[in-house]
């Protein structure tokens, strides 16, 4: 979900990673949805970010082997910046 505290505002940008070369075969048969794949054959899940927007202070790279999409990796990354912000003790 969205972030209340702007303060704590976070960015990123998503993104997938091909494992392997959908065939002509595939691409003719419709057989190339996500659903119809093996695990090993969908795609990697990823996500960088950095928060707080406003003034950045942490990092993160997710990466989430055969996700199929990149939700599991944007959650991942989301939930450890979220930890990091509220696990800071401003000096």
């Amino acid at each position: 979900g969205r972030i209340p505290e702007e303060e704590k505002a976070m960015a990123g940008k998503t993104g997938t990673s091909q494992v392997r070369r959908i065939t002509e075969k595939e691409r003719a048969t419709g057989t190339i949805n996500r659903a119809d794949r093996l695990w090993e054959h969908k795609e990697h899940g990823l996500f960088v970010g950095y928060a707080p927007t406003t003034a950045p202070r942490f990092a993160v790279a997710a990466i989430i082997e055969h996700a199929g999409k990149s939700t599991p990796a944007v959650l991942l990354g989301r939930d450890l910046l979220a930890f990091a912000q509220a696990h800071t003790i401003d000096t």
